[in-house]
């Protein structure tokens, strides 16, 4: 099931044109001026062996040249994505559509390890089975913003949430890195230490800077390269990635994070009372 919010500016439909099964919903969201989005959402019984969703799906027409994204309760096991020492199970039919998402150009947005389905009680372990999978042109584009894994929107359920915005409107800032990092808890004494070994690789391109009696623009241009690209390679190897917040959405007001948080307590305390 899914809930949207009427808007004049674009539509949803429901695809149950290309497959129609209890196990996944289909949606495309078109709007003008932009590619058209499809979610694919799923929930694999993976006892169903060969009539699981993902063995079907594997013989449907998914369009392949607009944003999509394939997520939902996966219920499997594999390196790429489960905790460390987890058993393996279902290992070829796995195996099997791994490497058909492979083929199809799909990557993995989950982080390896990060639990999404907390143990319910003593005999069981923290898992990774709900995941989400995007192609190339949902990579390209951009299209799945803020993606994460949010334990606030879980209310009733034993899993966790997958949030995701879709923002069209949001423009990219260029980032030469590629990456931002968060340097509050930064060791000053390992980066000096690794900054100077940086510019040791580089001495003899800034060499210049110390023996030439004039610099032109070229030569300064290239010192600022040389500089620029040694912080990034320091800053990489001293400080730690910015993951996104789950509540870092420009929607996700205070309101709605007090809502959450609201129904957040009161499952816990429904746990407490089992």
């Amino acid at each position: 099931m899914a809930y949207s919010r009427s808007r004049p500016d674009f539509s949803i439909t429901l695809r149950t044109d290309i497959i129609e099964d209890g196990d996944i919903q289909i949606l495309d969201i078109t709007q003008p001026g932009h590619l058209t989005t499809t979610i694919i959402n799923i929930y694999n019984d993976t006892p169903a062996k060969e009539n699981c969703i993902l063995q079907k799906i594997k013989n449907i027409n998914i369009p392949n040249d607009h944003p999509t994204i394939i997520t939902g309760d996966f219920n499997l096991h594999h390196d790429l994505w489960s905790r460390v020492n987890t058993t393996m199970s279902n290992v070829e039919m796995t195996e099997s559509i791994v490497d058909w998402l492979s083929e199809k150009g799909f990557l993995l947005l989950n982080e390896k390890g990060q639990t999404t389905h907390p143990a319910r009680h003593s005999d069981e372990r923290d898992s990774v089975i709900d995941l989400s999978f995007i192609n190339g042109p949902a990579s390209v584009n951009d299209t799945f913003k803020d993606w994460c894994i949010d334990p606030t929107l879980s209310h009733d359920s034993d899993h966790f949430g997958i949030k995701f915005t879709i923002d069209h409107g949001r423009k990219i800032i260029d980032n030469p890195c590629g990456l931002k990092y968060n340097i509050k808890n930064t060791n000053r004494d390992e980066w000096t230490k690794a900054f100077a070994e940086e510019l040791d690789k580089v001495q003899n391109i800034l060499e210049p800077l110390s023996t030439a009696e004039s610099l032109n623009p070229s030569l300064l241009d290239t010192f600022a390269d040389t500089f620029t690209m040694a912080l990034q390679q320091v800053t990489s190897r001293t400080s730690k990635l910015i993951k996104p917040s789950p509540q870092a959405k420009p929607w996700w007001d205070e309101e709605i994070k007090n809502a959450s948080a609201w129904v957040a307590e009161l499952r816990n305390e429904q746990k407490l009372t089992l």
